[in-house]
């Protein structure tokens, strides 16, 4: 046999297997993956394959110069221009104007070769070159990259930039050059099904955008729809906190029923899923659904709001700011916001200075030596602690001195005196009133004792101890 009868045999025999693996049954779907990838490549071959001609590098030469073009132009104005090279201070007149025009500085180079250049540019090589294929590709280009900083530029929100110039800027190029239907084809070829229901690349790709924009938008109400319900005066925190999280629910159960719809997902499916969610409910999703249901019933309660000072069971001291799904946020003196959760207000003793008025009491226990008149005390230290600007001038809530005992040292009393307002601070309060008595004893030259301990050293019993001390023997020489 001969090497091209050989040869011949093998091109054939190659043939027939190709052949055999487009045809085959065994593979589900092998056959749609390769007709959509053969789609992606030939329609990405047609846009490459004038490449090679003499027209296609003039066009890359105009479509350079149009760009070398902007950019001097850009330089300029952005030299010329003072709102393009500064952020504006808040308060200068036409400020919107002017930080819209900064934000989208970027925007003016890809806008110049959008409506000016590139037109005029493919205008003149369709006279003079039959052809402006390349440079209506810049132009496409052009459109994402506007996309791209636009969204960059304007979108404050973090996840819905990133989902835009992650998702839908590569949406728009695919769409633009004709690639988008191709792809999703090629997409859903990867597909795999459990019963009725189909899943495929496609479902999941599609699913991820649709869920962060679900989620996206359902913040956005809820932030919205929050901030008006808190801006109500006639209505108490604890009830416009419980109003704002059971609008919550209903908002994202809405949405999450809608992105399932627009999936594709039957309802049925969650048949199964509901039982499975009890046992992670009765499991793992214990502590979840625990920290909930506590916040629910605080709400409903009113015995924890934003704004009350409450001290834990732990000691831990400082004001609601927040009170959330999972955890309420407090904010301690030292400026630490601590994630409580809100199971431990249910389950623990909580102290809430300011649950039905926000008075407070604050004792100033001090000493006083023997030698004082305990009438003068009383007298001069109540007179100076109820001029305190802090305490309370209220009927029932006035300052009070109680002698609490002889001690070893001192004759002890206790100072007391309520504030209006527990937010002034006790602590401060507690130190101003330590003050006063301190300025009080002094100026009355009284005196504020301290423990002594005298010490007696008789010298005749340590002498004779020391001459009765036995002699060490003398080394060996």
């Amino acid at each position: 046999m001969t090497a091209d009868k050989k040869a011949a045999e093998a091109a054939k025999t190659v043939q027939e297997i190709k052949k055999e693996i487009e045809q085959a049954e065994i593979i589900p779907g092998l056959q749609e993956k390769f007709t959509s990838s053969k789609e992606i490549f030939s329609t990405i071959h047609d846009y490459f394959s004038a490449i090679n001609t003499a027209s296609t590098y003039y066009q890359l030469l105009a479509a350079a110069g149009g760009i070398f073009f902007v950019y001097l132009l850009t330089s300029v104005l952005f030299k010329r221009i003072p709102a393009l090279r500064a952020a504006p201070a808040e308060g200068e007149s036409n400020f919107t104007l002017k930080q819209l025009i900064f934000r989208g500085r970027n925007l003016i180079p890809a806008g110049i070769l959008l409506v000016s250049v590139f037109p005029v540019t493919a205008e003149l090589c369709k006279a003079y070159l039959g052809d402006a294929f390349i440079i209506k590709a810049f132009g496409r280009v052009t459109i994402v990259w506007i996309l791209w900083e636009a969204l960059r530029s304007f979108v404050s929100g973090q996840a819905l930039r990133i989902l835009g110039q992650w998702m839908l800027a590569p949406a728009a190029f695919l769409q633009l050059f004709g690639l988008f239907k191709p792809f999703v084809e090629f997409l859903d070829s990867f597909k795999y099904e459990v019963g009725s229901v189909k899943i495929s690349l496609y479902t999941m790709v599609s699913g991820v955008f649709i869920v962060a924009l679900v989620i996206i938008f359902g913040r956005f109400i809820s932030e919205t729809i929050g901030a008006k319900i808190r801006a109500k005066k006639n209505v108490s925190a604890s009830v416009q906190e419980l109003i704002i999280k059971l609008f919550d629910i209903g908002l994202y159960f809405i949405l999450a029923m809608v992105a399932l719809h627009i999936l594709g997902i039957d309802f049925t499916t969650f048949a199964v899923l509901g039982g499975a969610l009890g046992v992670g409910l009765g499991f793992g999703l214990q502590k979840i659904a625990s920290n909930f249901i506590s916040g629910v019933i605080m709400l409903m309660e009113g015995s924890i709001s934003i704004g009350h000072l409450v001290e834990m069971d732990n000691g831990l001291t400082g004001h609601i700011r927040k009170m959330g799904a999972r955890a309420v946020v407090m904010e301690t003196f030292d400026g630490r916001e601590v994630m409580i959760p809100n199971e431990d207000f249910i389950i623990s003793r909580v102290a809430n200075y300011t649950y039905s008025d926000g008075y407070a009491r604050v004792d100033v226990p001090f000493g006083v030596s023997y030698n004082a008149d305990p009438h003068l005390i009383k007298k001069v230290i109540l007179d100076e602690i109820s001029k305190y600007v802090f305490s309370s001038k209220r009927e029932g809530l006035e300052p009070n001195i109680f002698l609490r005992g002889f001690g070893d040292n001192s004759v002890n009393f206790l100072v007391t005196f309520w504030l209006d307002d527990v937010n002034i601070g006790r602590w401060k309060a507690l130190s101003d009133a330590l003050f006063i008595v301190w300025d009080t004893l002094k100026r009355h030259n009284v005196e504020i004792p301290f423990p002594q301990r005298d010490l007696h050293i008789r010298t005749d019993s340590a002498h004779s101890i020391l001459t009765s001390a036995p002699r060490s023997a003398p080394a060996n020489p």
